[in-house]
């Protein structure tokens, strides 16, 4: 969405809320995990996931500010 509007500090606006976002859905798993309503080596590997997309999150806001 940020994207489209052609503007990279709301592009990087956009970054920022999907890096929360993805803190958000991390917190989730381990609380699911927690509670059994979701299996440890699911939670495990969806949290990696995470982790991965939160990496490159970070790298593309990095990227977009040395512009």
């Amino acid at each position: 969405e940020g994207a489209c509007r052609g503007r990279d500090g709301e592009f990087l606006r956009f970054i920022a809320i999907a890096i929360g976002s993805a803190g958000e859905a991390d917190s989730l798993l381990i609380h699911a995990a927690g509670l059994g309503a979701l299996d440890t080596r699911t939670a495990r590997a969806l949290g990696e996931d995470i982790t991965v997309i939160r990496k490159m999150l970070f790298k593309l806001r990095k990227s977009l500010q040395q512009r």
